[in-house]
């Protein structure tokens, strides 16, 4: 009986799958590890910036030029020389949004708008708003998802305004517009989440669609929609931006990507991670990453692809020295990659021998196989074993398909580039004529390796 090799490099390298399927490149999990390029690394979990621990889905960081805050469900808190100084009593459910003016900075949500007044007290603007989102935006501030407003008896959740007083937020609204150059518009785009700039354009997302538009300066400061796209979003926390661009999940649980310099929202998938889950999206500046966080797990979206943490980030930011990152206790520090379901593109059973890692750790890699006896049956687990020194080790199992894991307990460094395996077609009922087993094996143009 023939023995057939598989080797899983371009699985590794791809990091996590954003689907699950048999011709999907890709991994089916990961635990504190990134893509590399060519492999996969570990990302040790981090530390809770100044300890603040996360009480789902506070504490919530906001970092600026000048400023820190940390924000509960209770209250606003100024970070001044790593001590906490109460801002704002303030009950809420989600996070809040932060406009940065360099000197000052105006800070909604909760059905509230506050500016930072020269003493650090948060004020209410002049005639502000009382919105849940805001940005700074080409020199205006922009709040939407207005409550209540003194200047138009009509406002709607589904509104934008904006000003050019930054410092004093003064939206009183005068007859030819130029005293403040306040405006507001209605967008139809559902209960409005989050409002972000990317490209120049701002981009509102509401619980009905996503709205693009563009700033007009004459001969007054409006916008003007660019595009229209029916996505939803179910919360502001689902929304992250940054200088690479924006991600965020939409209200079925799927994650989107809209490109710096592209401006297309882009279905990228991961449902099985999102889907009826509370989420939490924030950007690393420093490293350009995003996390896509739930209360137990975060998906790391880097340059080379998806990787994983485990433990919930609420938020990060980067204050110019270090990253900041509110972040829970891991459940475990363990490196741990899952590649499949592996089923050499045929349902026959099939027997997995020998398999060995390639990659490097200080701790001694094990490995693991799940398998699948049948179409109807789930996966049964056959542990973990030692891989050796040289990176090789035995788990001899039969089924249709398989997963196939890769550990290191509790590493200070790890990498892996390539796994193998040895396996045999034991059933060849469902064979007919020839089978190929340079497709079964993964092997393509003469090489091994990419399945």
């Amino acid at each position: 009986m023939r023995e057939y090799p598989l080797m899983l490099r371009t699985a590794i390298a791809a990091g996590i799958a954003p689907t699950l399927g048999a011709d999907v490149m890709g991994l089916y999990s990961a635990k504190n590890a990134v893509p590399m390029g060519k492999g996969m690394e570990l990302k040790q979990p981090f530390a809770s910036y100044l300890d603040l621990t996360v009480s789902w889905p506070f504490t919530q960081l906001i970092v600026t030029d000048k400023f820190k805050y940390a924000c509960y469900g209770t209250g606003v808190y100024e970070i001044v020389a790593g001590a906490l100084v109460l801002r704002k009593s303030q009950v809420s459910t989600e996070h809040y949004d932060c406009a940065d003016f360099k000197d000052s900075v105006v800070i909604t949500g909760a059905n509230k708008t506050y500016v930072r007044d020269a003493t650090g007290a948060l004020i209410s603007g002049t005639n502000a708003p009382e919105a849940n989102a805001c940005c700074s935006f080409d020199g205006l501030l922009v709040v939407g998802n207005i409550y209540s407003w003194n200047q138009i008896s009509n406002i709607s959740t589904d509104s934008i305004a904006w000003a050019n007083r930054l410092l004093s937020a003064d939206f009183t609204m005068h007859v030819d517009n130029v005293a403040t150059g306040a405006g507001y518009m209605r967008l139809f785009c559902g209960t409005i989440k989050k409002i972000v700039t990317l490209d120049k354009k701002l981009y509102v997302f509401g619980t009905k669609k996503v709205v693009v538009l563009e700033l007009q300066q004459a001969p007054l400061p409006t916008f003007g929609i660019v595009k229209e796209y029916d996505i939803a979003v179910s919360s502001k926390m689902a929304v992250a931006s940054g200088e690479t661009g924006i991600a965020f999940i939409s209200a079925l649980g799927e994650l989107y990507l809209i490109e710096s310099g592209k401006g297309e929202p882009k279905k990228v998938g991961f449902e099985r991670f999102f889907e009826g889950e509370s989420v939490c999206c924030s950007y690393n500046p420093y490293n350009r990453e995003f996390y896509l966080s739930t209360d137990t797990q975060t998906l790391v979206l880097t340059e080379d692809g998806m990787g994983q943490l485990d433990q919930a980030i609420t938020s990060c930011g980067y204050d110019g020295t270090s990253v900041c990152v509110i972040a829970g206790t891991p459940t475990t520090e363990d490196f741990e990659l899952v590649i499949g379901p592996v089923d050499m593109r045929t349902t026959a059973n099939k027997v997995l021998y020998a398999q060995s890692v390639y990659g490097e750790s200080d701790q001694l890699f094990q490995i693991g196989v799940e398998w699948q006896k049948d179409t109807r049956a789930a996966m049964s687990d056959a542990g973990y074993v030692s891989a050796g020194p040289e990176g090789m080790g035995t788990r001899i199992v039969q089924g249709i398909a398989f997963l196939v894991k890769i550990k290191a307990v509790a590493p200070t460094t790890a990498v892996v580039y390539d796994y193998s395996l040895r396996w045999k077609l034991v059933d060849k009922r469902g064979v007919r004529g020839f089978y190929d087993y340079k497709t079964a094996s993964g092997e393509r143009d003469g090489e091994l390796g990419n399945y």
